[in-house]
């Protein structure tokens, strides 16, 4: 949900009307004439660090910001909900400065002057979402989105925004500067995919090559020829994550479902995760989500590897894994512990969506049940 927050009366009108339009929650950093302290005329800046006084009279409709800007901006960051600051672009500066961390997990930042003239993403502008969030703004505001993004100033390919558009994540990247680059300037951008994968992987990489095909501003090549950015489904050595001059992007088009005894240590868990993956030719790094049942909710293990690889967790009741189609090894004593006779192929089913398919029905041991499916466009997380 957008955080809009101001420090003006005039701000506030802005801010009530996009949260009239969109999923918003409105704050306010301001006094008005009945509150203590306040000044007619006193800068943004000044209230924006200056101590808040309550105001009971205050006929404003927006939660009352008491901490320091830098904590509400800090508070926003960890929810990872996006920020319009609708005040001068300094204030949002000085807000976000401590929080600013990698390009690829920040959230969108936006600024609206307090006249609702110009709407400024500053952070996050592809991968976050914040350019197309400014062009939604605008139509709400009429305010005139101000880019300053080079490849979407030149109309230029975008590698993150291709690599968000197909659910590709981007391994290394170091090396997006330099691709952006040689767009900008006008090169080809030369994409070469994976080739000789052994199956499911080769077929599925197959499909996505189909899915994607050949955007505007890039060329395929062959494996062997030079190339400026290489999908692949199959694991990568750990230098890869060092290459600045190609970016590497693995497409995120695989649902793990898993059981496990309680308490298994996490370690054991992610690495027969990764074994059973690599057996197949795919990269622990293209799973998209991991679910399980619901009394599974908590267990450590299975958090701390959804938190490694940075997908969703998600578990289902009983009642609903017995609802997925298909033909399931049931067991007596799981259905007796657990309500239903099978956990990890119904709740990777249940997570890939409608046309989703298993490819690694049940692998098991180390007091593991570990299954997988696949979906090219359709899954649920």
């Amino acid at each position: 949900m957008l955080r809009i927050i101001c420090f003006t009366p005039q701000g506030y009108g802005l801010a009530e009307k996009i949260a009239g339009r969109m999923p918003a929650e409105v704050y306010r950093k301001f006094h008005t004439e009945e509150a203590s302290g306040w000044t007619p005329g006193q800068t943004e800046e000044a209230l924006a660090e200056a101590p808040f006084t309550e105001n009971k009279k205050c006929p404003f409709v927006a939660t009352e910001v008491t901490v320091p800007l830098s904590a509400w901006a800090a508070e926003g960051f960890t929810a990872g909900d996006p920020l319009l600051f609708i005040g001068a672009a300094g204030i949002a500066v000085r807000a976000i400065a401590g929080c600013v961390r990698d390009k690829l997990t920040d959230v969108p930042v936006l600024v609206m002057d307090v006249l609702g003239d110009y709407v400024i993403p500053i952070l996050s502008g592809h991968v976050g979402g914040a350019n197309a969030l400014a062009a939604e703004l605008s139509e709400i505001t009429g305010a005139v989105p101000v880019i300053t993004t080079a490849t979407d100033r030149t109309g230029a390919f975008a590698a993150d925004l291709f690599a968000k558009e197909y659910g590709m994540r981007i391994r290394n990247p170091k090396a997006l500067p330099r691709v952006s680059g040689r767009a900008v300037a006008g090169a080809k951008i030369r994409i070469a995919w994976q080739e000789g994968a052994k199956e499911p992987a080769g077929r599925i990489l197959e499909q996505i090559r189909g899915i994607c095909g050949v955007p505007e501003g890039t060329c395929m090549v062959s494996p062997e020829e030079p190339a400026d950015i290489r999908i692949t489904l199959g694991p990568l050595p750990a230098d890869i994550l060092k290459e600045k001059d190609i970016l590497y992007l693995t497409p995120r088009c695989l649902y793990a479902g898993i059981g496990c005894r309680k308490d298994i240590p996490a370690g054991q868990l992610e690495a027969f995760v990764r074994e059973q993956c690599e057996d197949l030719g795919l990269d622990a790094e293209a799973l998209a989500g991991i679910a399980s049942i619901d009394v599974k909710k908590k267990e450590p293990a299975i958090l701390s590897l959804a938190k490694g690889l940075g997908i969703p967790f998600r578990t289902y009741i009983a009642e609903e894994l017995r609802e997925v189609p298909g033909d399931f090894p049931e067991s007596a004593f799981v259905e007796e512990q657990v309500g239903v006779g099978e956990v990890s192929g119904r709740a990777a089913m249940c997570l890939a969506g409608r046309e989703g398919w298993l490819i690694l029905p049940k692998a098991v041991g180390q007091g593991i049940t570990f299954s997988l499916a696949c979906n090219l466009g359709d899954g649920t997380v």
